[in-house]
């Protein structure tokens, strides 16, 4: 068993940033209710401290290395 964690620090956000994500991106669905790979991850992210594909879902790396050492 094992978990991976990521931090991402935003950049100040403006209540119309976030009007804007919500509006057109419907993060509803999202984990977190933010998708990285869409505008608000390509705009507003300052910093990433892990795995980017962490993030979006699934550590894919980590996920390898688990499976090779089984």
């Amino acid at each position: 068993m094992f978990s991976e964690s990521t931090r991402v620090q935003f950049h100040p956000l403006t209540f119309s940033d976030i009007e804007h994500y919500v509006d057109r991106y419907k993060p509803y669905d999202k984990a977190g209710a933010y998708a990285i790979q869409e505008w608000i991850g390509v705009t507003g992210i300052h910093s990433i401290d892990g795995d980017f594909y962490n993030v979006m879902g699934l550590p894919v790396s980590r996920v390898l290395q688990q499976l090779k050492a089984f």
